[in-house]
C-alpha cells in the first residue's frame, strides 16, 4: 500500500479540500498521514496525524553530521514515517522547502485557479475577459501582467528596505540557506500567487478546468476537480456558531 503524507494549510476552506482529497485517496487504496500546525485530523476517519510547526523548531545543521543524516526535525519525522510521496499545500513554504531538502518526492496542491502568467489569462483579480472588448486583447492582457508584476516588485523592494531583511522573502531565503538550498534555484517570482511559485514541482489544482477561461495549462499543473466535504459542518476544526 502506497503511503502519502498530506500537509495542509490552516485555512479552514483549504483544510476541508485536503480532507476530501485524503478521503478519495484512501478509498483508492492509499495509506494517508496528515502533518500540520493545527486541527486534529485523527478525529476524521481515523487518519494518522502529527502536529508539527517548522517555525517553532530549530533548523540548525550539525557540521559534524554525515551527509546522509537528516538535518531538520521534519526530516527526522519523515524518516520515521517513510512516505512514498509528500502532498503539500502550495502556500506552506516552510514545509515545502524542508521537503525539497529531503530525499522524499514532493507534489503540491492548490485551491486557486490559474496562478502562472499566461498570454491568454489575465491576473485572477483583474476584471478582464479574454477576447471580449478592448481589455480582452492579448496585448492588453500582457500589459495587465506587466502592471501587476511591476507593482509586486516595487512592493517587495519597499518591504525589504522597510523591514531591513525581516520581510517574508528574506526570511524564506535565510530559511532555505539553512537547509542547504538557494531559494532562487527553486522558485519563480512575480506570478499571481505571492511571494512565488515553485519551478519544478507538479501542482494538483482542486478545481475544475471547465471554470477557467479556455487555455492550455502549464505542463506542471493538473486539474483534478473540486474537493468538497459533504459533512464539513461536523468536522472538528469547523467553528461552531452559537
Amino acid at each position: 500500500m502506497k503511503h502519502l503524507v498530506i500537509i495542509p494549510d490552516r485555512v479552514t476552506s483549504k483544510r476541508l479540500s485536503a480532507v476530501e482529497m485524503a478521503r478519495r485517496l484512501s478509498d483508492a487504496g492509499y495509506r494517508i498521514t496528515f502533518i500540520g500546525k493545527g486541527g486534529d485530523y485523527s478525529q476524521i476517519d481515523k487518519f494518522d496525524y502529527f502536529r508539527f510547526d517548522p517555525e517553532q523548531t530549530s533548523t540548525t545543521t550539525d557540521s559534524e553530521s554525515s551527509a546522509n543524516e537528516p538535518v531538520h526535525p521534519l526530516h527526522l519525522l519523515l524518516e520515521e514515517l517513510s512516505p512514498d510521496l509528500l502532498v503539500i499545500d502550495i502556500e506552506m513554504h516552510e514545509f515545502v522547502l524542508a521537503a525539497l531538502a529531503s530525499k522524499f518526492p514532493v507534489i503540491l496542491f492548490s485551491v486557486f485557479f490559474n496562478m502562472r502568467k499566461h498570454k491568454s489569462m489575465p491576473p485572477l483579480h483583474y476584471d478582464i475577459v479574454p477576447g471580449r472588448g478592448v481589455t480582452g486583447f492579448a496585448f492588453t492582457i500582457e500589459l495587465a501582467w506587466l502592471r501587476f508584476r511591476l507593482s509586486k516588485f516595487i512592493s517587495n523592494q519597499r518591504e525589504k528596505f522597510k523591514r531591513r531583511g525581516k520581510d517574508k522573502i528574506s526570511k524564506l531565503e535565510n530559511y532555505a540557506e539553512m537547509l542547504g538550498l538557494r531559494l532562487a534555484d527553486h522558485v519563480v517570482f512575480y506570478q499571481w500567487l505571492i511571494p512565488f511559485l515553485y519551478c519544478d514541482l507538479p501542482v494538483l489544482v482542486l478545481n475544475p478546468i471547465e471554470m477557467e477561461f479556455p487555455f492550455h495549462p502549464h505542463y506542471l499543473i493538473s486539474y483534478v476537480g473540486p474537493m468538497i466535504c459533504s459533512d464539513r459542518a461536523n468536522l472538528p476544526f469547523i467553528p461552531k456558531t452559537v
